[in-house]
């Protein structure tokens, strides 16, 4: 309610975390597309909430590469089932991520869709497990409910880390990668 719109039941909406352009007419230009999308898919937007954050939870390196970052609350169509909203907020999200890393957006580099789900959280961050609570004002929030709370935390063997680079999956576990020849 304090973001100006009211939130429909549990699985007729979905809620997106989106790293952003820290610049605002970049980031604008890039909201733009991402709610563009999302109507021509049928769906509705709800609004858009600035995802509290303590940037002095974090390193220097993972501040300095920060992108912005807000969740995406969308409707979902009447009549739509929650698997169908599902299967359609993916197709939002591979289509804004493939229309923006086209575009001549500044700093289009900053957008990435960690989570776009009617189901699960993803909250991703260049950053250590035991940050991720001080970071995520939300995890520390006694409103914020969850029935189960996962952090994996990996380190980047062989690329620079990075925000996007963080979390290789948008659901909350996946399978061990290993490094070097099978056997």
């Amino acid at each position: 309610q304090k973001q100006g719109f009211t939130l429909p039941n549990q699985g007729e909406y979905g809620m997106g975390l989106v790293f952003l352009p820290v610049e605002h007419t970049a980031r604008l230009q890039a909201e733009g597309i991402l709610e563009r999308i999302t109507r021509e898919e049928g769906l509705e937007v709800l609004g858009w909430r600035d995802t509290p954050i303590d940037a002095d939870a974090i390193g220097r390196v993972a501040r300095a590469s920060q992108p912005y970052i807000e969740q995406i609350f969308i409707r979902r169509s009447p009549g739509m089932t929650e698997d169908a909203l599902e299967r359609k907020l993916y197709v939002i999200r591979k289509r804004a991520e493939h229309e923006i890393a086209a575009s001549e957006i500044r700093d289009k580099d900053f957008f990435y869709i960690p989570s776009l789900s009617c189901r699960t959280v993803v909250y991703k961050g260049l950053l250590l497990a035991p940050q991720m609570q001080k970071f995520y004002k939300d995890l520390s929030d006694t409103e914020c409910k969850s029935s189960l709370a996962m952090v994996h935390q990996r380190f980047s063997t062989n690329t620079f880390p990075s925000w996007k680079l963080a979390h290789p999956f948008r659901f909350i576990c996946h399978r061990p990668r290993r490094c070097g020849a099978m056997i």
